[in-house]
């Protein structure tokens, strides 16, 4: 029988409570590719509903992979994902059955749009049953062709193995996962072609678990993990081709971005710069949100304003390829009034609490750089 794992419902829609095992990066977090775990989650539910949501919390860049197994036990139809950055995801080819009439279903997103709050994955069904799987967040994964090779099996035992899938190349991104119907206690991630996985995310119980290989051995890749107790399982191990060497990644997001001046006639920006793997050839200046200008330089001054005008800063990077980073958390985008004549007297407003809303102070002698 299927393990109910706690959460709590909302009408037909459930906000899932989730039990996450996040396994601290080490210096060899990031392979020799270049792919790097960035988030994940496993998740379940204690009661039929036909939808639930997931949240991955950190910033999401962009082109990036969002991959997860995920499930929903003997019910007819589909399982379905989608997020809301990306809309609907891509289903793979392979499935397997869950109960009577279930679904088990690999989805994925290559090239994910950026998203600095993060994503909020929606799985749902056609009816009302219990919903389970993982999801995973992935830098360094081509955006194109991303899927390379994948297997699935179900079976009753406390020792997981998916068989093999079709031949790889070396350093492809290897992901793993499995759901089970019974209560385990707990799962152990495996190996494959004599690499270890490493754990990512998995349920309290161990009845939702992924796992993965950040650069896999060359030849065939098997999905395989350790059970705490034996219980029927359905699995998928799954290769995703890497970022093709010499080729660009979206840039990381300015930081710092600050007003330096602020007169009636100029404001004057700076910020940190951005990071990519290939040069990082200019920045986009937007002013409440129309582009202003362009500059190689990390400092800007926009001698356009008008006094008594509030405005709003952001900053985004670009590179050769002509990928954007995504822009900075709107607590770095500065929102600023400039005032209505030079002679104003210095001043450090209190800003109030941050709303939905540009910050700014009202007086028209001084000037307000309130940020959130």
């Amino acid at each position: 029988m299927l393990e109910r794992i706690g959460g709590f419902a909302l009408g037909l829609l459930l906000f899932v409570a989730l039990t996450v095992l996040e396994v601290p990066a080490a210096p060899a977090a990031q392979a020799a590719s270049g792919v790097v775990y960035v988030q994940g989650a496993a998740f379940g539910t204690g009661t039929q509903v036909s939808s639930l949501r997931v949240q991955l919390t950190k910033q999401v860049g962009a082109g990036e992979l969002l991959v997860g197994w995920f499930s929903q036990y003997d019910a007819a139809g589909k399982v379905g994902v989608s997020d809301n950055v990306n809309g609907t995801w891509t289903r793979a080819a392979s499935s397997l059955l869950f109960g009577g009439a279930g679904d088990n279903a690999l989805y994925y997103v290559q090239g994910s749009k950026a998203s600095t709050t993060g994503v909020t994955v929606t799985v749902s069904s056609l009816s009302a049953t219990y919903l389970q799987g993982t999801v995973a967040d992935y830098s360094g994964i081509a955006t194109s062709a991303a899927l390379d090779q994948m297997a699935v099996a179900k079976g009753v035992s406390a020792t997981m193995a998916t068989g093999p899938t079709r031949a790889v190349g070396a350093g492809d991104l290897v992901f793993s996962a499995l759901v089970t119907g019974g209560s385990p206690q707990s799962a152990i991630a495996g190996s494959s072609q004599g690499l270890p996985y490493t754990a990512r995310a998995s349920s309290g119980s161990g009845s939702a678990f992924e796992e993965d290989i950040l650069a896999g051995a060359a030849g065939t890749q098997v999905g395989s993990a350790k059970l705490g107790a034996s219980t029927d399982f359905c699995a998928v191990v799954a290769t995703f081709r890497p970022l093709a060497a010499g080729a660009s990644q979206p840039p990381t997001a300015p930081t710092n971005v600050k007003a330096t001046t602020v007169t009636p006639t100029q404001v004057g920006l700076s910020w940190t710069a951005s990071t990519d793997n290939v040069p990082v050839t200019g920045y986009t200046i937007t002013r409440n949100g129309t582009v202003l200008a362009t500059t190689s330089a990390t400092t800007f001054s926009d001698t356009t304003v008008a006094p008594s005008t509030n405005y709003s800063y952001t900053v985004t990077a670009s590179n050769g390829s002509g990928q954007t980073s995504p822009p900075p958390p709107r607590s770095q985008s500065p929102l600023l009034r400039v005032p209505r004549s030079a002679r104003f007297r210095p001043w450090s407003p209190r800003c109030p609490r941050p709303t939905a809303h540009p910050v700014v102070a009202r007086s028209p002698w001084r000037v307000a750089a309130c940020t959130r």
